[in-house]
Protein backbone atom coordinates (compact mmCIF):
# COMPACT_ATOMS: atom_id res chain seq x y z
CA UNK A 1 0.00 0.00 0.00
CA UNK A 2 1.24 3.75 -0.66
CA UNK A 3 1.73 6.49 1.54
CA UNK A 4 -1.31 8.17 0.49
CA UNK A 5 -3.43 5.35 0.95
CA UNK A 6 -2.14 4.81 4.22
CA UNK A 7 -2.74 8.61 4.93
CA UNK A 8 -5.77 8.21 3.59
CA UNK A 9 -7.16 5.10 5.90
CA UNK A 10 -5.36 7.10 8.79
CA UNK A 11 -7.30 9.79 8.27
CA UNK A 12 -10.79 8.68 7.76
CA UNK A 13 -10.11 6.27 10.77
CA UNK A 14 -10.01 9.08 13.07
CA UNK A 15 -12.54 11.08 11.89
CA UNK A 16 -14.85 7.64 12.36
CA UNK A 17 -13.29 7.22 15.80
CA UNK A 18 -14.11 10.62 17.03
CA UNK A 19 -17.95 10.52 15.51
CA UNK A 20 -18.36 7.11 17.28
CA UNK A 21 -16.96 9.07 20.67
CA UNK A 22 -19.38 11.85 20.13
CA UNK A 23 -22.09 9.44 19.43
CA UNK A 24 -21.22 7.65 22.81
CA UNK A 25 -21.21 10.76 24.73
CA UNK A 26 -24.19 12.32 23.75
CA UNK A 27 -25.69 8.62 24.68
CA UNK A 28 -24.34 8.50 28.04
CA UNK A 29 -26.02 11.90 28.50
CA UNK A 30 -28.77 9.97 27.43
CA UNK A 31 -29.03 7.47 29.19
CA UNK A 32 -28.13 9.25 32.93
CA UNK A 33 -31.13 11.65 32.23
CA UNK A 34 -28.87 14.57 31.57
CA UNK A 35 -29.25 17.33 28.45
CA UNK A 36 -27.00 17.61 26.50
CA UNK A 37 -25.12 21.10 26.83
CA UNK A 38 -24.93 23.35 23.86
CA UNK A 39 -20.85 23.12 24.07
CA UNK A 40 -20.90 19.40 23.50
CA UNK A 41 -23.26 19.69 20.73
CA UNK A 42 -21.02 21.95 19.26
CA UNK A 43 -18.36 19.95 19.88
CA UNK A 44 -20.01 16.97 17.94
CA UNK A 45 -20.73 18.64 15.04
CA UNK A 46 -17.48 20.21 15.09
CA UNK A 47 -15.91 16.68 14.88
CA UNK A 48 -18.88 15.71 12.23
CA UNK A 49 -17.51 18.49 10.44
CA UNK A 50 -13.51 17.52 11.13
CA UNK A 51 -14.54 13.84 10.13
CA UNK A 52 -16.15 14.90 6.82
CA UNK A 53 -13.49 16.68 5.64
CA UNK A 54 -11.00 14.66 6.35
CA UNK A 55 -12.85 12.09 4.38
CA UNK A 56 -13.49 14.60 0.91
CA UNK A 57 -9.61 14.98 1.61
CA UNK A 58 -9.11 11.84 1.48
CA UNK A 59 -11.49 10.89 -1.54
CA UNK A 60 -9.87 14.03 -3.50
CA UNK A 61 -6.30 12.77 -2.98
CA UNK A 62 -7.13 9.34 -4.02
CA UNK A 63 -8.67 11.18 -7.16
CA UNK A 64 -5.86 13.03 -7.50
CA UNK A 65 -3.77 10.15 -7.37
CA UNK A 66 -6.05 7.71 -10.04
CA UNK A 67 -5.82 10.89 -12.30
CA UNK A 68 -1.99 10.80 -11.96
CA UNK A 69 -2.18 7.12 -12.76
CA UNK A 70 -4.16 7.23 -15.72
CA UNK A 71 -1.97 9.99 -17.43
CA UNK A 72 1.34 7.94 -16.28
CA UNK A 73 -0.08 5.19 -18.22
CA UNK A 74 -1.53 7.23 -21.50
CA UNK A 75 2.29 8.91 -21.01
CA UNK A 76 3.61 5.37 -21.24
CA UNK A 77 1.78 4.07 -24.13
CA UNK A 78 1.77 7.26 -26.16
CA UNK A 79 5.85 7.11 -25.84
CA UNK A 80 5.38 3.40 -26.96
CA UNK A 81 2.98 4.23 -30.19
CA UNK A 82 5.77 6.67 -31.07
CA UNK A 83 8.45 4.28 -30.85
CA UNK A 84 7.17 1.79 -32.67
CA UNK A 85 5.66 4.38 -35.40
CA UNK A 86 9.29 5.31 -35.66
CA UNK A 87 10.71 2.10 -36.27
CA UNK A 88 8.50 1.55 -39.12
CA UNK A 89 9.34 4.41 -40.23
CA UNK A 90 13.15 3.43 -40.19
CA UNK A 91 11.70 0.44 -41.88
CA UNK A 92 10.43 1.49 -44.36
CA UNK A 93 13.45 3.62 -45.32
CA UNK A 94 15.85 0.89 -45.49
CA UNK A 95 13.70 -1.06 -47.63
CA UNK A 96 13.47 2.11 -50.39
CA UNK A 97 17.15 2.20 -50.38
CA UNK A 98 17.34 -1.03 -51.31
CA UNK A 99 14.81 -1.42 -54.10
CA UNK A 100 14.84 0.17 -57.34
CA UNK A 101 12.21 3.59 -57.65
CA UNK A 102 8.99 2.42 -58.30
CA UNK A 103 8.01 4.11 -61.42
CA UNK A 104 10.80 1.28 -62.54
CA UNK A 105 8.59 -1.49 -62.35
CA UNK A 106 6.47 -0.13 -65.58
CA UNK A 107 9.88 -0.51 -67.37
CA UNK A 108 10.79 -3.98 -65.97
CA UNK A 109 7.18 -5.29 -66.87
CA UNK A 110 7.19 -3.46 -70.52
CA UNK A 111 11.13 -5.19 -70.84
CA UNK A 112 9.40 -8.57 -69.78
CA UNK A 113 7.37 -8.08 -72.72
CA UNK A 114 9.28 -7.80 -75.43
CA UNK A 115 10.86 -10.13 -77.58
CA UNK A 116 14.09 -11.65 -78.06
CA UNK A 117 16.74 -10.03 -80.20
CA UNK A 118 19.56 -12.03 -81.59
CA UNK A 119 23.15 -11.62 -81.17
CA UNK A 120 23.54 -9.35 -83.89
CA UNK A 121 20.60 -6.69 -82.96
CA UNK A 122 21.57 -7.25 -79.17
CA UNK A 123 25.19 -6.19 -80.01
CA UNK A 124 23.80 -3.18 -81.65
CA UNK A 125 21.65 -2.03 -79.17
CA UNK A 126 24.04 -2.28 -76.60
CA UNK A 127 26.33 0.17 -78.69
CA UNK A 128 24.23 2.35 -79.32
CA UNK A 129 22.22 2.96 -75.88
CA UNK A 130 26.05 3.23 -73.99
CA UNK A 131 27.13 5.90 -76.84
CA UNK A 132 24.46 8.17 -77.35
CA UNK A 133 22.71 10.46 -75.33
CA UNK A 134 18.92 9.77 -73.98
CA UNK A 135 17.99 12.42 -76.22
CA UNK A 136 19.61 11.40 -79.34
CA UNK A 137 18.44 7.94 -79.15
CA UNK A 138 14.57 9.67 -78.72
CA UNK A 139 15.43 10.84 -82.14
CA UNK A 140 17.07 8.11 -83.36
CA UNK A 141 13.84 6.04 -82.69
CA UNK A 142 12.09 8.82 -84.40
CA UNK A 143 13.72 8.17 -87.84
CA UNK A 144 13.99 4.28 -87.07
CA UNK A 145 10.30 4.51 -86.58
CA UNK A 146 9.34 6.44 -89.52
CA UNK A 147 12.04 4.14 -92.02
CA UNK A 148 9.91 1.35 -90.83
CA UNK A 149 6.38 2.48 -91.01
CA UNK A 150 7.47 3.30 -94.99
CA UNK A 151 8.64 0.08 -95.57
CA UNK A 152 5.71 -1.86 -94.02
CA UNK A 153 3.65 0.77 -95.88
CA UNK A 154 5.11 -0.61 -99.18
CA UNK A 155 4.84 -4.41 -98.07
CA UNK A 156 1.52 -4.47 -97.46
CA UNK A 157 0.11 -2.68 -100.94
CA UNK A 158 0.55 -6.73 -102.52
CA UNK A 159 -0.68 -8.35 -99.52
CA UNK A 160 -4.19 -9.40 -99.80
CA UNK A 161 -5.96 -11.97 -97.42
CA UNK A 162 -9.74 -12.62 -96.81
CA UNK A 163 -12.36 -12.82 -94.03
CA UNK A 164 -12.00 -15.81 -91.58
CA UNK A 165 -8.22 -16.34 -92.94
CA UNK A 166 -5.53 -17.77 -90.18
CA UNK A 167 -2.51 -15.74 -89.85
CA UNK A 168 0.81 -15.34 -87.48
CA UNK A 169 1.47 -11.77 -86.53
CA UNK A 170 5.21 -11.44 -87.03
CA UNK A 171 5.80 -7.47 -86.37
CA UNK A 172 4.10 -4.82 -84.95
CA UNK A 173 4.43 -1.34 -84.82
CA UNK A 174 2.76 -0.29 -81.45
CA UNK A 175 2.56 -3.58 -79.12
CA UNK A 176 5.93 -6.01 -79.54
CA UNK A 177 3.58 -8.34 -77.30
CA UNK A 178 1.63 -9.26 -80.36
CA UNK A 179 4.36 -10.95 -82.07
CA UNK A 180 4.02 -14.38 -82.69
CA UNK A 181 0.37 -14.67 -81.38
CA UNK A 182 -2.88 -16.24 -83.87
CA UNK A 183 -5.65 -14.13 -85.15
CA UNK A 184 -8.42 -14.57 -87.42
CA UNK A 185 -8.94 -12.09 -90.81
CA UNK A 186 -12.05 -10.15 -89.44
CA UNK A 187 -11.96 -7.18 -92.06
CA UNK A 188 -9.24 -5.87 -94.90
CA UNK A 189 -8.81 -2.54 -95.46
CA UNK A 190 -6.44 -1.76 -98.20
CA UNK A 191 -2.80 -2.19 -96.58
CA UNK A 192 -4.07 -2.71 -93.25
CA UNK A 193 -6.14 -5.90 -91.30
CA UNK A 194 -8.51 -6.19 -88.36
CA UNK A 195 -7.58 -9.13 -86.60
CA UNK A 196 -9.69 -10.86 -83.52
CA UNK A 197 -7.05 -12.46 -81.54
CA UNK A 198 -8.03 -14.76 -78.86
CA UNK A 199 -5.74 -13.95 -75.99
CA UNK A 200 -6.88 -9.79 -76.99
CA UNK A 201 -10.20 -8.62 -75.76
CA UNK A 202 -10.06 -6.23 -78.27
CA UNK A 203 -9.80 -6.12 -82.53
CA UNK A 204 -6.00 -5.72 -83.00
CA UNK A 205 -5.16 -3.03 -85.83
CA UNK A 206 -1.99 -3.84 -88.06
CA UNK A 207 -0.21 -3.51 -91.14
CA UNK A 208 -0.66 -6.03 -93.96
CA UNK A 209 2.70 -6.83 -94.02
CA UNK A 210 3.07 -7.29 -90.24
CA UNK A 211 1.14 -10.66 -90.89
CA UNK A 212 1.65 -14.11 -92.76
CA UNK A 213 -0.61 -16.57 -93.39
CA UNK A 214 -0.81 -19.88 -92.42
CA UNK A 215 -3.00 -21.76 -94.86
CA UNK A 216 -0.39 -20.35 -97.75
CA UNK A 217 2.67 -22.31 -95.14
CA UNK A 218 0.83 -25.26 -95.17
CA UNK A 219 -0.38 -24.93 -99.15
CA UNK A 220 3.68 -24.87 -99.93
CA UNK A 221 4.47 -27.71 -97.42
CA UNK A 222 1.67 -30.10 -99.49
CA UNK A 223 3.13 -28.67 -103.00
CA UNK A 224 6.58 -30.31 -101.36
CA UNK A 225 4.87 -33.67 -100.39
CA UNK A 226 3.54 -33.49 -103.75
CA UNK A 227 6.78 -32.83 -105.58
CA UNK A 228 7.87 -36.01 -104.17
CA UNK A 229 8.40 -38.87 -107.36
CA UNK A 230 5.42 -41.75 -106.96
CA UNK A 231 6.51 -44.95 -106.59
CA UNK A 232 7.14 -46.76 -110.22
CA UNK A 233 4.24 -49.42 -110.58
CA UNK A 234 5.46 -53.12 -111.03
CA UNK A 235 3.75 -55.65 -113.97
CA UNK A 236 4.54 -59.11 -115.43
CA UNK A 237 4.13 -59.10 -119.00
CA UNK A 238 2.09 -61.94 -120.12
CA UNK A 239 4.06 -62.16 -123.75
CA UNK A 240 7.69 -62.48 -122.19
CA UNK A 241 6.81 -63.42 -118.66
CA UNK A 242 9.86 -60.31 -117.54
CA UNK A 243 8.62 -58.12 -114.76
CA UNK A 244 7.65 -54.54 -116.48
CA UNK A 245 8.85 -51.83 -114.73
CA UNK A 246 6.95 -48.51 -115.42
CA UNK A 247 7.09 -44.77 -114.46
CA UNK A 248 4.87 -42.04 -114.53
CA UNK A 249 7.27 -40.41 -117.71
CA UNK A 250 6.48 -42.88 -120.02
CA UNK A 251 10.32 -44.49 -120.27
CA UNK A 252 11.37 -47.56 -121.77
CA UNK A 253 10.50 -50.71 -119.89
CA UNK A 254 12.64 -52.20 -118.14
CA UNK A 255 12.93 -56.00 -118.05
CA UNK A 256 13.98 -58.46 -115.34
CA UNK A 257 14.43 -62.26 -115.82
CA UNK A 258 12.11 -64.34 -113.53
CA UNK A 259 12.63 -67.71 -112.70
CA UNK A 260 9.07 -68.75 -113.61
Amino acid sequence: MSNTNKNVDEAIARAKAAVREQASFAESCSDDGETESVEARESRQEAARAAKKARDEARDRIREQKKAEREAERSRKRTEREAKKAARALERARAQQNRAPAHMSKVEKAAAKLPQMNDDLSETFENLTDRYSVSDLSVLIAHLQLANRARQTLASHDVEFEEGQQVRIVSSENDASLIGLVGTVAEMRKIRVLLDVESVNKPVYLFAADCEALEEMKHESAKECDATPAPEEVTVDEETGFLAIESDDNDEEEHTGTDG
